[in-house]
């Protein structure tokens, strides 16, 4: 099979047969003209809903432009609607740093940046704030960006002196935001208490009053 037009005649054969399985480890990724893309999101559907790490897998592996992002973005997010994808499981995890790989590279960072809060990826979310000056993109959500670093067990038991290491970084970057106007400090101090996080509105009003920014 050399062709477009004989590749997308087999690959629906396969599709429509439920044999996906078979078929997924072969479709051509580099053929001119390539197939329809509709092919490569019905593959990729599939695993939305039932093999999730075969899902990253083939993301990882065939170009972006080979599919519409948005449909597997959209179909993830059908699986959290639906209920079927725990918050704190594997496969949660799995879907949402592939919706945010998605949204990353189509360039929608402020997406991006609300998964990977979620996600709980400090790193990558601090870098696409300071690459794209971003801060104001999490300022519905403070409690979220200043504890993400934060583990749930360390949220209930760790010292002050811990909390006061993992949340220096977000803490710093808001009172550096603090005063252009960004992220006012009534936002901040606002959702703390909306949320009930009292050491994280020390935290930040100390840094404040002692003009402690990155």
């Amino acid at each position: 099979l050399r062709t477009a037009p004989r590749w997308e005649h087999w690959a629906w054969i396969f599709i429509k047969n439920n044999k996906i399985d078979e078929i997924s480890p072969y479709i051509p990724t580099n053929l001119h003209p390539s197939l329809p893309s509709l092919i490569y999101e019905v593959i990729l559907g599939h695993y939305v809903a039932r093999n999730r790490i075969k899902l990253k897998e083939l993301l990882d592996s065939w170009p972006l432009e080979l599919f519409e992002a948005n449909s597997v973005i959209e179909a993830s997010k059908e699986q959290f609607k639906s209920g079927t994808v725990p918050s704190d499981s594997e496969d949660w995890r799995i879907l949402m740093s592939c919706i945010a790989k998605l949204y990353l590279a189509g360039g929608n960072y402020r997406e991006a940046l609300h998964c990977y809060i979620q996600l709980q990826d400090a790193d990558t979310a601090m870098n696409i704030i300071s690459e794209h000056r971003l801060l104001d993109a999490v300022a519905d959500d403070i409690p979220a960006f200043i504890a993400i670093r934060v583990s749930k067990e360390q949220l209930r038991s760790a010292p002050v002196s811990e909390l006061e290491e993992v949340t220096a970084e977000p803490i710093k970057l808001l009172v550096r935001e603090a005063h252009t106007g960004i992220v006012r400090p009534q936002t901040v101090v606002g959702q703390l208490q909306a949320a009930n996080r009292p050491i994280f509105l020390y935290f930040y009003l100390r840094a404040l009053w002692r003009g402690e920014a990155l």
